[in-house]
């Protein structure tokens, strides 16, 4: 067991998976990692699904097979993967949130910042199972569902309509660990005592960066350019 920031910086976004199956002691540790997550009023708006079972695992894959050719025909310019390595994980981690804990959240912040802390709050639990699972040596991936494959997820998995689902996470053994990815230096957003306005990235900097720099910074040095090909790269 490492320090936590040697966790955090072993955790990557693996994209090819061993098919060995996972102890059901260690799906059990990272879950419970997931469960300690802090929440807005401590709501925990939160309810997982998790399928080993392999033709749920392969529709799974198939749901975001398709939508990988939706989105290069809809954003042409996003350096994406295809999705077929679902196909070969022992373990779908399916995250659902539940919008109707926003009410728990104190009214006077308003809509947009009641929504701010249930999303942070599933967000904090993902990544809570994220770093548990690179602790334990295992592989993730955090993929966003479209609304389209929110309505299949829903309906192959039974999951209520009142719920909301916001990732959907393989978890598995890795065939290769990528290799780390560029992180911004601490002095470059970090502002002591007030923010300074000389860091703040220009418009053309923040546009280069999308059209040029995206890809690198996702996959690695070998992507300076628009791709759809499924490289295993880190997209986080």
């Amino acid at each position: 067991m490492g320090t936590f920031l040697e966790v955090a910086k072993k955790r990557r976004s693996v994209r090819s998976y061993k098919p060995d199956s996972i102890p059901d002691e260690i799906l059990s540790e990272f879950l419970e990692a997931f469960r300690w997550a802090p929440s807005g009023a401590n709501s925990q708006p939160w309810e997982v699904v998790v399928t080993k079972n392999k033709a749920t695992i392969n529709a799974i894959a198939d749901i975001f097979i398709e939508q990988y050719e939706r989105q290069k025909l809809k954003d042409p310019d996003f350096p994406g993967n295809r999705k077929e390595y679902l196909k070969e994980v022992p373990v779908v981690v399916v995250v659902c949130g539940d919008p109707r804990l926003k009410d728990a959240y104190p009214k006077a912040l308003g809509d947009r910042r009641r929504n701010a802390i249930y999303l942070f709050s599933v967000g904090a639990a993902i990544e809570n199972l994220l770093l548990s699972a690179a602790e334990q040596g295992l592989g993730t991936v955090w993929i966003t569902p479209e609304e389209e494959d929110e309505v299949k997820l829903k309906k192959l998995l039974s999951i209520p309509e009142a719920l909301e689902v916001w990732a959907c996470i393989p978890v598995g053994y890795p065939k290769a660990t990528p290799g780390s990815r560029q992180r911004r230096p601490l002095d470059e957003f970090v502002h002591w005592d007030s923010f300074d306005a000389e860091k703040l990235r220009s418009n053309l900097q923040i546009r280069e960066f999308i059209a040029t720099g995206r890809a690198k910074l996702m996959y690695g040095p070998g992507r300076n350019k628009p791709s759809h090909s499924d490289d295993g790269g880190d997209k986080n």
